[in-house]
């Protein structure tokens, strides 16, 4: 399943510029463009389609040619590719990271609440002799008073 993002990079916009315009120049359709360039930012071939549509196609010139767009498809920058994955990768970690992260609290906080059931069992237990021994004072000062 490919996770949701709210937000286009740069890089992203570059690549599906790239795509789009290398499979038309190529006499292929925009949806396979879209299809394609989904899998490779992780979206979905409708989200690449909305912003090709709505955010990306008015920077067109007269030609019908993105204005950063490549006319040869062999010349389709990788490394801006490799570059998203690399950072998709990195994202990657810091979210594994964070997970582990918060199994660890999770944890630390069971610890935590299990302590303070058991510490107030404790302070439960010690009112009630408390308040047993404070019953035999006042009735020890009742007898010594009659």
């Amino acid at each position: 399943m490919v996770r949701k993002k709210k937000v286009w990079t740069q890089k992203e916009d570059k690549i599906l510029i790239e795509i789009v315009t290398c499979y038309k120049n190529s006499g292929k359709t925009q949806t396979e463009a879209f299809k394609d360039a989904g899998q490779k930012l992780q979206r979905t071939a409708a989200a690449c389609r909305y912003r090709w549509n709505n955010k990306l196609r008015k920077n067109e010139n007269e030609k019908g040619h993105p204005i950063s767009g490549r006319e040869d498809c062999n010349k389709l920058n990788l490394e801006t590719i490799i570059e998203h994955l690399q950072t998709l990768k990195i994202e990657q970690l810091e979210n594994n990271r964070l997970k582990s992260e918060n199994e660890m609290i999770k944890s630390d906080h069971l610890k935590l609440k299990n302590e303070l059931k058991e510490r107030e069992k404790q302070f439960a237990e010690l009112r009630r002799k408390y308040r047993g021994l404070m019953n035999v004072i006042s009735e020890a000062k009742d007898s010594i008073e009659n």
